[in-house]
């Protein structure tokens, strides 16, 4: 990575202890343990913001799906007769 900036962050002692370990059994530098965990943190909360939005841009266009079809889709959950996923109206 040929752009990298310092960044401080203060972590409540026993999460910097747990870091410290983890870095040290992982043979990997904190730099490198940090970096990978926003990575990873910022892919998995991105993909959450952009759900989020699509049901607002779903919802603000006037496409919903029945609250009924929910209730009897996922009360089906782990049944043998399970429902398929019910699509906006």
């Amino acid at each position: 990575m040929s752009d990298m900036i310092d960044m401080n962050i203060q972590l409540p002692s026993d999460l910097a202890d747990r870091f410290d370990l983890f870095a040290k059994n992982t043979r990997q530098s904190k730099s490198a343990c940090v970096a990978e965990a926003i990575r990873i943190y910022l892919e998995r909360e991105s993909k959450q913001i952009e759900a989020i939005q699509e049901g607002i841009r779903h919802a603000e266009s006037g496409r919903f799906v029945d609250h009924q079809k929910v209730v009897e889709w996922v009360e089906s959950w782990d049944t043998d007769e399970e429902k398929a996923r019910p699509e906006c109206d």
